[in-house]
């Protein structure tokens, strides 16, 4: 096919589109193709196809959307196609024997998303991934709150325990309810590893001179400062050092945590620098000697800076552990308390899907014909299901029944 002047873009797409797509065309498809140039339409074409030539029935077709709105308009597509052919006049009476029968039988087939797929499965096999038959599905709305709770439980177990991680963390400066996030992104994220080396926190004996420093300038832009604030108000350098002047007074930086918040105020990545009003100060000239100190002191590979990396390190290390901790926990929470999320949907399908062959034996054998719909939507762990869905399982001797899995996958 060749583009003129006169056809457009979408014109095209749509024409290349129909050509590749063929029903003629069987085995693996893949289609890549761009908005607007009738992916679905071509979806639900196909699937008509299949069942009016007899080369699948209805319910031996699985159509994988990835949202509810559009998993709806997935099947009342193939519906209306159906009525229409079967109200259309001169098709041999065979094929429209089988698209009546087809929407008859169109609660048979699976048109949803993969999330409902997956909890099919696990309704079919609850057993055989430790799960309660009778597992509920969290809602969205009640996701959330269910999360929450079982954080605050998880955390006063631990108290109640006199866990040693508290206290660490309590050294650190790292209070637990600003970690909650932290522990939901891991919840919902079973599948993804999210590394973090320990690392020790700085010792004292690391941290005399870059004290001794920050004390220092602290002290000095303390004493170049006038008494009132200046009609334009502290300039940045001045708000900074006062912050930190004020924490010294108050914690004495008696912990490593009160002492290296108050680092934060003067180390940065640069290459700016700190910023000064030079009129805001009593000495001009030496307030810019104060500014390059601060500077020497804290902008860019100083030795504050490094001492902060590792001090971050620290921190992310004690985070995560007690993040990982409860999720870890929280998943077989979910599992043994019959209670799970999306996300568990996907990965104990996966899980199943991945260790037992049996099992996909049983489903090439019922759905001979995989379409799914925006697979470039889909994450790493809905991929994996969809390949496993479509890979070829291994046959059990003597059965030449069981048509080849790889001329069941189709997706766009």
């Amino acid at each position: 096919l060749v583009a003129t002047g006169q056809i457009t873009r979408a014109r095209l797409d749509a024409a290349l589109l129909r050509n590749r797509t063929s029903p003629k065309r069987i085995g693996d498809l893949l289609v890549e193709a761009g908005a607007g140039s009738g992916k679905t339409t071509e979806l639900v074409n196909r699937m008509v196809a299949l069942v009016a030539t007899g080369t699948a029935t209805v319910d031996e077709i699985a159509a994988v959307t990835f949202t509810r709105k559009a998993a709806a308009e997935l099947r009342e597509r193939f519906q209306s196609r159906l009525e229409r052919d079967v109200r259309a006049a001169g098709a041999p009476p065979e094929v429209t024997e089988r698209l009546r029968a087809a929407l008859e039988g169109i609660d048979r087939a699976f048109l949803g998303t993969i999330h409902a797929f997956c909890a099919r499965l696990l309704r079919e096999r609850p057993l055989e991934v430790g799960l309660d038959p009778a597992f509920e599905e969290l809602t969205a709305e009640e996701r959330h709150g269910f999360y929450a709770r079982y954080w605050e439980a998880h955390l006063e177990r631990l108290a109640r325990d006199s866990d040693p991680l508290l206290d660490e963390l309590n050294a650190a400066g790292l209070g637990t309810g600003l970690l909650f996030g932290l522990f939901e992104k891991l919840a919902e994220n079973p599948d993804v590893d999210f590394p973090a080396q320990e690392a020790a926190a700085p010792t004292g004996a690391e941290l005399g001179a870059v004290r001794r420093e920050l004390e220092s300038l602290v002290r000095t832009g303390m004493e170049l400062m006038p008494e009132r604030a200046p009609d334009m108000g502290w300039d940045s350098l001045q708000k900074k050092l006062r912050s930190a002047a004020f924490s010294l007074e108050v914690t004495g930086w008696k912990r490593p945590a009160d002492f290296f918040e108050a680092l934060t105020l003067l180390c940065k990545d640069g290459p700016k620098g700190h910023e000064i009003t030079q009129n805001r100060w009593r000495n001009a000239a030496l307030a810019r000697d104060l500014r390059d100190r601060a500077d020497a002191f804290g902008v860019g590979d100083t030795q504050g800076n490094r001492l902060l990396d590792r001090w971050y390190a620290h921190r992310y290390a004690l985070a995560l552990r007690l993040a990982q901790r409860a999720a870890e926990d929280f998943a077989e929470h979910r599992r043994r308390s019959g209670r799970l999320d999306f996300q568990d949907l996907l990965l104990l399908a996966a899980r199943l899907l991945r260790r037992n062959a049996d099992v996909r034996v049983e489903l090439g054998r019922r759905y001979r014909r995989l379409l799914v719909d925006e697979f470039q939507d889909t994450d790493p762990l809905q991929a994996e299901i969809v390949l496993l869905l479509a890979s070829e399982p291994p046959e059990p001797a003597g059965d030449e029944d069981h048509a080849p899995a790889g001329a069941r996958a189709e997706g766009n």
